[in-house]
């Protein structure tokens, strides 16, 4: 690889959704989950515990940039990345898959905006925390519907909802 061409793919990047465009990297990047994961982390370690095994449900993923800082920073809990859509999924498991986190499950297709019910592979009371960023202003209403009307059925006694993102429009 010569240096113009790593230049020209760096370009051809620039802007765009790509974090790793070398070797058909599928690791997506928002800029905005650079900015806030270290402000959200400084949250987390302020209400949740890390002297003991927990569960966390993290409702739609992005990229799958949080969910690999957060597991770094709580080796204690068990992180259940979720996304509705397809490349996000992808860019999750690549995450997942080049930092080599154990305490990271394999990303699950889920609809927020479907009842807890329908969302494959969460049983009721299993979820220490749930994670929420970045999707109620963005998502239709439905999906905070959705997410409202469900937390309280995934969540251990005792859990917490963390949300991230809601502007004064909401």
């Amino acid at each position: 690889m010569n240096l113009f061409w790593a230049f020209a793919q760096f370009r051809k990047c620039f802007g765009s959704p790509c974090f790793a465009c070398f070797k058909g990297s599928k690791m997506l990047n928002a800029a905005a989950a650079d900015r806030n994961k270290d402000p959200i982390l400084a949250v987390l370690r302020s209400r949740v515990a890390s002297d003991r095994p927990l569960v966390a449900l993290e409702i739609s993923s992005g990229t799958g940039q949080h969910v690999v800082h957060f597991a770094k920073a709580f080796p204690n809990i068990t992180w259940q990345p979720s996304e509705i859509e397809a490349q996000s999924l992808s860019s999750i498991e690549a995450y997942r898959e080049y930092h080599k986190l154990q305490n990271v499950k394999p990303p699950i297709y889920l609809d927020v905006s479907q009842s807890w019910e329908n969302w494959t592979g969460i049983q009721p009371e299993s979820s220490d925390l749930i994670v929420n960023i970045n999707m109620m202003h963005i998502s239709p209403l439905a999906c905070t519907t959705g997410l409202f009307n469900s937390v309280g059925k995934i969540l251990k006694p005792q859990g917490l909802l963390l949300t991230y993102g809601v502007r004064e429009a909401c």
